[in-house]
């Protein structure tokens, strides 16, 4: 069987596209979340006050098929325009009981998915957090749009070797950094990344209206 994905739904008030901007995991109790978006200054705290069993948080440069399978099996709009999620017949937690000999299995784990706007993280946890809204400042733009035309852009870094590949394309700038352009990405928005592998900084530019 297939993944089934869910939106998770916490409130009426939860904006539709966050970003991750910590993760706290204290072993003898609290996994927290906090989360922000770039159009209010409203954060959102997840507290997993007993802990969790697993977690993982992937950059979103490495989730492309889980975005592409997303897109094909339920649209666009549906993880584009929303943050939270809990999958069913969980492919992350076949994987967990497969590492555990089964013992997981015995937990009953759920599996709950917070697409943010730059990453992935996965949870297993036998029960469900908390959720709280609250009031801060925002301390720096997060988000940055533009309507300008992606691929000339990139084109006028000079970058060389720029070709397709299976989520955009790609190429090299003169100073060694590397340049992939994606069509689209967790919040349903075209990106530009610039990465440079020696010192390990990624710049990343986000293509839409303001």
């Amino acid at each position: 069987m297939k993944e089934e994905w869910i939106r998770w739904e916490l409130s009426s008030n939860l904006s539709s596209k966050y970003y991750v901007e910590a993760i706290t995991d204290r072993i003898e109790d609290n996994f927290n979340m906090i989360l922000s978006d770039s159009s209010s200054n409203k954060k959102v705290l997840i507290s997993f006050q007993h802990g969790v069993d697993a977690y993982r948080n992937t950059n979103e440069s490495y989730t492309s098929a889980i975005i592409t399978y997303l897109d094909k099996t339920y649209g666009k709009d549906f993880y584009a325009k929303w943050t939270f999620f809990k999958v069913e017949n969980s492919e992350y937690l076949k994987w967990l009981s497969e590492k555990s000999y089964g013992i997981s299995d015995d937990y009953k784990l759920m599996h709950f998915c917070i697409v943010a706007a730059d990453s992935i993280v996965d949870i297993a946890c036998t029960y469900e957090p908390n959720i709280t809204l609250e009031e801060s400042l925002k301390d720096c733009e997060i988000l940055k749009t533009t309507t300008a035309n992606i691929e000339d852009d990139a084109k006028n870094l000079h970058a060389t070797n720029f070709e397709d590949n299976s989520i955009g394309k790609s190429g090299t700038l003169p100073d060694g950094r590397i340049v992939n352009v994606r069509k689209h990405s967790h919040d349903g928005k075209a990106i530009l990344e610039i990465y440079n592998p020696i010192n390990k900084e990624r710049i990343k530019i986000r293509y839409g209206n303001k």
